[in-house]
């Protein structure tokens, strides 16, 4: 569940969706920036399988997701807030992880006269018609579960939320001290387990995802 933070969607999800359990600040979803409950890394059995509880983030989700090239938004979305969310389980077993995850992420963009300028063309107007057509455009962008965009005080505003699934490949890993240490060279992640409760920290640009899990 922890693959390195790749600068495109389809790693976002290898990326925090690996990082998921082995993310671990512990806490609950947070909004655009916040501080979790930081759990110190002491290491300990990972082998067996692990459900996810809860999400945390630490720092600016809005401003990790704004940096995504190829990302489901068009580059001049004004990404306002974001949450994220992670759903499934991970398994470790003989040096070797494999994850049925899933994470999601609820956000607010904004659209501007100018962004609109900017993909439609400078003759583009932005009315309540074009945010009506950027809802459907969204809806048609890979990762969007739901989109719905309202025109107010001239731009349009719209709730999105993104669902993605992590990887299935199993991912080789070694522990060294009380870090998760993967083979394909992604980012080595903290842990800690204390009796059945793993806890996990992985520090992103702008971002530090953080997930706690209970071992099944």
């Amino acid at each position: 569940m922890i693959l390195p933070m790749e600068r495109n969607l389809s790693f976002l999800v290898q990326a925090i969706v690996f990082s998921a359990i082995a993310l671990g600040c512990g806490g609950n979803s947070s909004g655009n920036a916040g501080t979790c409950n930081a759990a110190a890394p002491c290491g300990g059995t990972l082998d067996g399988t692990w459900q996810m509880d809860s999400t945390c983030v630490e720092g600016d989700l809005a401003a990790y997701l704004a940096i995504i090239p190829g990302g489901p938004f068009p580059a001049c979305t004004q990404v306002q807030t974001a949450t994220a969310a992670m759903a499934g389980t991970a398994a470790f077993a003989s040096g070797i992880e494999t994850d049925n995850l899933t994470i999601t992420f609820d956000t607010s963009v904004l659209y501007s006269p100018t962004c609109v300028g900017t993909i439609g063309g400078p003759t583009t107007a932005l009315d309540a018609t074009a945010c009506t057509g950027f809802q459907q455009t969204l809806l048609n962008r890979q990762y969007v579960s739901t989109a719905a965009c309202s025109f107010a005080s001239g731009d349009c505003a719209c709730s999105v939320s993104l669902e993605v699934n992590a990887p299935t490949a199993p991912q080789a890993y070694t522990i060294s001290g009380s870090r998760i240490v993967y083979a394909s060279g992604s980012t080595p992640l903290d842990y800690c387990v204390s009796g059945t409760t793993l806890t996990t920290r992985d520090a992103e640009p702008s971002a530090t995802f953080c997930n706690t899990a209970h071992k099944l």
